[in-house]
């Protein structure tokens, strides 16, 4: 299950959040022009409180649930007083114990205020491990990205029309423990929520909690006697339940005496 609702923040103002679960604090950035729920509400969330950890996803002032005004976008208005990365550290300091390096998710503008707060001197101490999704962000100065001390997966899908990947491939040289994560079309296997989901998951925790299916390399095998006492062994074959059940009712409308079975 899920909470909305809206907490008071020191140097934040009221902002709205969507909260879940219990554990070490995540905090989900949503992206511009968006919302925590628009953003994050129908995937994630749920993937990463089932994983342990508490989370939160915030809308920041003038978006979603959160009144005031809309704050600027623009990467170097990330770290200015009274910009989002004050307002994400605000929120760990009232959500957290002093010292907790909370783990950042961000979605366009949120990931790359997520990647500010990792190369500020001012916030680096609160950050733990980044997500980066889709991250819109610009160097405000010169190799900033290579002070980054976290650990970073950045997730890119190279035919969004909003986001340069090639442009992005430069940038991501940069970070230096960096992990990518990069589909190749909207529409395939690899960019689907569960594979996302599945992919931050092992990142954040090192634990693949859905892994790959088994491939069948060799069939299962059973000693047997035949009726003439000579031993054999059965090489066993796998029988989808759609198929059994038809086998089944085949079987016992045909000849009298006869079995199926799988």
């Amino acid at each position: 299950g899920g909470g909305g609702g809206g907490g008071g923040v020191d140097g934040g103002g009221d902002c709205g959040t969507l909260g879940v679960g219990g554990g070490r604090l995540a905090v989900l950035l949503h992206g511009y022009p968006s919302a925590a729920e628009w953003c994050f509400g129908g995937w994630l969330i749920p993937a990463l409180a089932h994983a342990g950890f508490r989370v939160v996803a915030v809308d920041m002032p003038g978006c979603g649930h959160s009144p005031g005004t809309p704050l600027r976008t623009r990467s170097e208005n990330n770290l200015k007083p009274g910009g989002p990365a004050e307002i994400v550290a605000a929120m760990i300091d009232a959500l957290a114990p002093a010292g907790t390096r909370a783990v950042l998710v961000g979605s366009d503008w949120g990931g790359g205020v997520a990647l500010s707060m990792a190369h500020s001197r001012k916030h680096r101490h609160r950050v733990g491990s980044i997500v980066a999704h889709l991250p819109s962000y610009s160097e405000v100065e010169k190799d900033e990205l290579r002070r980054i001390k976290s650990d970073v997966m950045v997730c890119w899908v190279k035919d969004d029309q909003m986001h340069n990947f090639n442009k992005w491939k430069l940038i991501l040289k940069k970070i230096p423990r960096a992990t990518a994560y990069v589909a190749s079309r909207h529409d395939e296997a690899a960019w689907s929520c569960a594979s996302r989901e599945r992919a931050i998951v092992k990142f954040l925790t090192g634990v693949d909690y859905l892994p790959a299916a088994q491939a069948v390399i060799k069939r299962p095998t059973q000693v047997v006697e035949s009726t003439e006492g000579v031993k054999a062994t059965a090489h066993q074959n796998i029988v989808f339940r759609g198929e059994l059940t038809r086998r089944t009712t085949t079987d016992h409308d045909g000849a009298a005496g006869g079995g199926g079975g799988g």
